[in-house]
C-alpha cells in the first residue's frame, strides 16, 4: 500500500535501500528496493481450509508456525537492484537462504 510506497520514498531521498516483504516490489524502484521476500499465504490458505473442509478439528485452538523450510516464504533474487549487489554479498546470502531452507538453524518451537 501507500505506507511501503513511503518506506521506498524516504529510503531513496536518505540513500538507503530496502528490502520488501510479501511479494514483488522491485516495480516501486529497481534500483532503492534491493530484495524481496515472497509469502505464500495462498498455499498457507488453502491447506488449512483443505483440512477444515475435510473436517480435521485439529486445527483449530492451535499456533503453527509458516517456515521457508516448508516452502512459506522464499526470496525472488530477480530484481535488477539485487542483480547489482557484490556478488560476495548475493553468494553470502544465497548460501545462507540455501541453510535455512535445509533446517539450519532450526528454529521451531515446541510452544509458544
Amino acid at each position: 500500500g501507500s505506507a511501503g510506497q513511503g518506506v521506498v520514498s524516504a529510503a531513496k531521498e536518505r540513500g538507503c535501500n530496502v528490502v520488501w516483504f510479501d511479494g514483488d516490489g522491485y516495480s516501486m524502484d529497481p534500483d532503492t528496493v534491493i530484495g524481496c521476500a515472497t509469502l505464500a499465504q495462498d498455499k498457507l490458505v488453502y491447506g488449512q481450509l483443505k483440512a477444515a473442509l475435510l473436517g480435521d478439528t485439529s486445527i483449530y485452538g492451535r499456533a503453527d508456525i509458516a517456515s521457508i523450510r516448508d516452502g512459506y516464504i522464499d526470496f525472488d533474487p530477480d530484481g535488477p537492484g539485487y542483480r547489482t549487489l557484490p556478488h560476495e554479498i548475493r553468494s553470502n546470502f544465497e548460501a545462507a537462504l540455501a541453510s535455512l531452507k535445509n533446517g539450519n538453524p532450526d528454529f521451531s518451537m515446541d510452544s509458544f
